[in-house]
């Protein structure tokens, strides 16, 4: 049987809340972190991410697009790995912008007419545009590449520095529809948006320890449902459910129950969890892996040591059951095998 690790927050005292729509959300110092903790944070990433299901194919595709306010990091879409161990089989990144300053910054857009409020950002060469309006957004990637509409489908939730020291977030969930290559997509994301607090001088991209699961879900009578959960190897931990129609439910005291896997592509201790159970606040979070990938690339990012990544399915509480539509994402860093155990997990090898 698994062991169970405990996580608590012991760096602050952060803390998950819903928040009404507001064009403020979109500003570059929203007024829900102009306080004392949060150091009046300004916008440092914009991360839409999430999964595709494209028309004809079973698996879902991981679609991820890493930004700096100015400048872009990475993108793509990843044809995950057919087991929780496996490498991605391809990814389709080189027609993304993979790294560059962004020419069209984002900022308030006064170019389109009909809406309430309209921001953004974007390229020219290689094309990408990013909108993101009062009720939805809509992400393009190439001129016949990627493009998907982006309904919000919650409130906005905001994360005053629960699940990661000094990094307070904001996550707009999301139904997707739209277009790959030509064929029809649907999907579940979130646009995220990472924030840097006023007197934090080191980057947010410094490295962080963290193990990580974001998960989405439609249920057979059409509520969703979402999770988040992060523990940080610093001291901080943090978790969230909501299920449409109820309060969301948040803590910073959570537990995992698995069994770590050293990854058999890399001989550096980088592990990675299959199955587990996040406990938080009366929940149960579990998941199940399926398909590896490692890095937002065609091939696996070896160098990238201490990082793992798995997506799968997942229900809440005791008895399992299936989705309509369903989106899950971990991530994790700093993942070493001795770091693990010395957390109190068991670490093995894939057989």
């Amino acid at each position: 049987m698994a062991k169970e690790v405990s996580f608590s927050n012991s760096m602050n005292d952060g803390y998950f809340e819903e928040v009404k729509m507001s064009e403020d959300l979109y500003a570059l110092h929203p007024q829900v972190f102009h306080n004392e903790r949060d150091d009046d944070a300004k916008i440092a990433l914009c991360d839409p991410f999430g999964v595709i299901y494209v028309e004809g194919e079973e698996k879902p595709r991981y679609y991820m697009r890493h930004a700096l306010i100015d400048m872009y990091r990475f993108g793509g879409v990843i044809e995950l790995g057919d087991g929780p161990f496996d490498i991605q089989k391809s990814g389709d990144c080189d027609e993304f912008f993979q790294s560059g300053q962004i020419s069209d910054t984002f900022c308030k857009r006064e170019d389109e007419q009909g809406e309430d409020y309209v921001y953004g950002f974007g390229t020219e060469e290689p094309y990408s545009k990013f909108r993101f309006y009062k009720d939805h957004a809509v992400f393009e990637e190439g001129k016949d590449i990627l493009k998907i509409n982006a309904k919000y489908i919650s409130d906005p939730i905001v994360d005053h520095q629960c699940a990661f020291g000094n990094l307070p977030e904001m996550f707009f969930p999301s139904v997707f529809e739209g277009t790959y290559r030509g064929k029809k997509i649907c999907g579940m994301g979130h646009f995220a948006m990472n924030y840097q607090l006023s007197h934090q001088r080191e980057s947010i991209l410094s490295s962080l320890g963290y193990i990580s699961l974001t998960v989405m879900g439609i249920r057979e009578d059409g509520r969703y449902e979402l999770a988040f959960i992060a523990m940080d190897q610093t001291g901080t931990a943090g978790a969230y459910y909501k299920l449409e129609g109820e309060p969301l439910i948040s803590s910073s005291s959570v537990s995992m129950e698995a069994d770590w896997y050293r990854l058999p592509y890399v001989d550096d201790g980088t592990c990675v969890f299959k199955d587990a159970i996040f406990r938080f606040a009366g929940k149960e979070i579990h998941f199940e892996g399926k398909w590896g990938t490692k890095g937002v690339r065609p091939e696996p990012r070896i160098e990238k040591h201490g990082q793992s990544q798995i997506l799968g399915t997942w229900y809440e509480g005791s008895t399992p059951y299936k989705h309509k539509l369903s989106m899950t994402f971990s991530e994790n860093m700093e993942a070493y095998d001795y770091k693990l155990e010395k957390m109190g997990f068991d670490v093995k090898d894939v057989k």
